[in-house]
């Protein structure tokens, strides 16, 4: 029998651009459907994200992340770690006018963020859910083109999908 589980928590954002150059931590809620073995899930819901006091050329802004898609992701019951594909798109104040889109590969092991720092991940906890989830990738098109992003999610997953 498949499994919904919640995750809430935050979701930090670290970029390259002189204007937005993070932290940003904002809280997060997303959904995952888990297979009956565990070891796929999907995301069947996500919050869009607003990460507010954005510098631009035409003053203060919002810049909002929505989902737009993502592949079935994998989960090792055995060692709680987790990844998944995920395409955002992040457009100031609700307009698609600039957006750019961002694709993250989200993990429990390791990724680079904009300041060359490496992050750790944490694998799903048996049991309690926690676990952080971490990813890097290159924005593409718009007013973020180009600029280097990384984020880092920590929470639990409830109910706890082991």
């Amino acid at each position: 029998m498949t499994i919904n589980s919640i995750y809430t928590g935050t979701i930090t954002l670290y970029s390259s651009h002189a204007d937005f150059p993070g932290p940003k931590t904002v809280p997060g809620s997303f959904e995952f459907e888990f297979s009956d073995d565990r070891t796929s899930l999907t995301i069947t819901r996500f919050d869009p994200v607003e990460i507010k006091d954005i510098h631009t050329i035409v003053g203060t802004r919002s810049l909002v992340a929505t989902l737009v898609n993502s592949s079935v992701g994998t989960l090792d019951p055995a060692t709680g770690e987790l990844a998944i594909a995920v395409d955002f798109e992040f457009a100031l104040d609700l307009t698609t006018l600039f957006a750019s889109q961002l694709a993250l590969n989200v993990t429990t092991t390791q990724a680079t963020m904009p300041d060359g720092q490496v992050e750790p991940g944490q694998p799903l906890q048996p049991g309690t859910g926690e676990l952080r989830l971490v990813a890097a990738g290159t924005f593409d098109g718009g007013f973020l083109g180009d600029v280097l992003c990384g984020v880092i999610l920590k929470g639990t997953l409830q109910p706890a999908p082991t």
